[in-house]
């Protein structure tokens, strides 16, 4: 994340588009890590954690990214 200087809040990553891609790669193929969706998605680790985790509602079991209302 990088700081805009003139307003001093945080400039994320987090677009609708970036948010799209990610979604796209986790439907494809949900036992990927987070590295690799970062590459995929050409976004930094960090932006891709906050995305799956603030967006997209998912969270980590085992080796698949799945929302969090799927857990019971």
């Amino acid at each position: 994340m990088k700081c805009d200087s003139y307003t001093a809040r945080l400039v994320t990553s987090a677009t609708a588009n970036n948010i799209e891609n990610v979604r796209d790669v986790i439907e494809n193929d949900s036992t990927l890590g987070v590295t690799a969706i970062a590459e995929m998605v050409n976004l930094d680790r960090e932006s891709v954690l906050l995305i799956l985790a603030e967006e997209l509602y998912t969270k980590k079991v085992c080796a698949k990214m799945v929302p969090k209302n799927a857990i019971s």
